[in-house]
């Protein structure tokens, strides 16, 4: 063998002795790249921005309209976020279980698995749990939304 293989070979050990280590680490450690799904209705604005009492469709005839489809484009982000939360948790337990339990057959792999499995359990009831919380909080905004269009002149 000449040294160009063998130089290949040590920089690409090199370069994947930090993935391994990272892999390695519990769940839960790395940042997670979906959006906070406890936000999705806190940042929904329907509020006109110099008077939080009214709202910003009041001056509008379809102003209820335009609140429930605020309310509908809020729940479909929320349940995208949930969506991505859970495929994150997917995606870690997978990859901690090739990494963890490289090589284990039976038994002693799933006793390998088995934290893994637990931990990737909880993090997609986390997602199901704030999911449930988000749309509720849409609806509520969507509705406070449509009460204030029945109050404002056409």
């Amino acid at each position: 063998m000449t040294r160009a293989p063998l130089r290949l070979l040590l920089w690409t050990t090199l370069a994947l002795v930090p993935l391994a280590a990272r892999a390695a680490a519990p769940l839960g450690d790395g940042k997670n790249p979906c959006f906070d799904i406890t936000k999705v209705a806190s940042s929904l604005s329907l509020d006109e921005p110099n008077d939080p009492n009214a709202v910003f469709y009041s001056h509008l005839s379809d102003c209820a309209t335009l609140c429930k489809k605020a309310g509908l484009s809020c729940q479909r982000f929320a349940k995208r976020a949930a969506a991505c939360m859970k495929g994150y948790a997917d995606d870690r337990a997978r990859f901690a279980a090739k990494v963890s339990c490289v090589g284990l057959k039976g038994d002693a792999l799933k006793a390998c698995n088995a934290p893994i499995q637990t931990q990737r359990t909880a993090e997609r009831q986390v997602a199901t749990d704030a999911l449930a919380t988000e749309l509720t909080a849409c609806d509520a905004r969507a509705s406070d939304c449509a009460g204030k269009c029945q109050n404002a002149a056409p």
